[in-house]
């Protein structure tokens, strides 16, 4: 059976593939996936609560585990620059850094203003995170999705924005791409259910008219659930 653990990971290396490599808070290395190194933009310093499961026998001596889940939410997480103050010429702080900021006047050489690059909009990095999604191998999803029901029980479509990280948007309001994440996710959950990797189970709720509503939740184990199991 497959040793899930948790630990604050230091972000140590990035490679040039993408993926990225981190130390616990044991001194041990964990792997990060290039999936996940891209969606939470890791950089050197940064520190995570993660959730980790062992490495393959034939790797772990690369790294002795690999994360499944990096929680950007979490009140032991540090973000490099986040929380930075930056300082003018005269020593006042402001509200970010001098050295990056650009002022183009009518004398600026045009060619400075036609490589300038913008900022990635918040829509710009959500569909990115819906991309990424989309394009992520099932075993790695699967992955996240049981380290996520590790800690908690809950529906596929709050797996789905564990996963993203992102805020919510009502389904009838998704594009194609954010459907298919969607659907992707739970599909996944189903079909960990099948396999016997998750508890499946089933809530039923009536409004004042007497309507009836079942919803699904789905957890790592029984005890996380008190529903009637389906």
């Amino acid at each position: 059976m497959t040793n899930h653990t948790t630990s604050v990971l230091e972000i140590t290396n990035l490679t040039i593939s993408g993926s990225a490599y981190a130390q616990t808070s044991d001194g041990d290395t964990c792997y990060i996936s290039v999936n996940m190194a891209q969606a939470t933009n890791v950089a050197i310093g940064d520190r995570y609560y993660a959730q980790m499961k062992d490495n393959y026998p034939e790797r772990s001596y690369v790294a002795k585990y690999i994360a499944i889940y990096l929680d950007v939410n979490h009140e032991e997480t540090y973000i490099v620059g986040e929380d930075e103050d930056y300082y003018d010429e005269d020593g006042i702080v402001v509200d970010e850094d001098p050295q990056t900021t650009k002022v183009v006047t009518t004398q600026t050489p045009r060619s400075v203003v036609e490589t300038v690059t913008a900022t990635p909009s918040l829509h710009d990095i959500r569909e990115q995170m819906f991309s990424i999604l989309l394009d992520m191998d099932n075993s790695e999803l699967d992955d996240m999705i049981i380290g996520i029901l590790d800690v908690d029980a809950m529906s596929f479509v709050d797996v789905l924005w564990s996963v993203l990280n992102v805020n919510q948007i009502a389904l009838k309001d998704m594009n194609k791409a954010q459907k298919g994440c969607y659907t992707k996710v739970q599909s996944r959950c189903m079909t960990l259910a099948r396999a016997g990797k998750l508890v499946e189970a089933s809530y039923t709720t009536h409004n004042p008219l007497g309507q009836s509503n079942t919803s699904l939740v789905y957890a790592r184990r029984m005890e996380q659930v008190n529903p009637t199991l389906v």
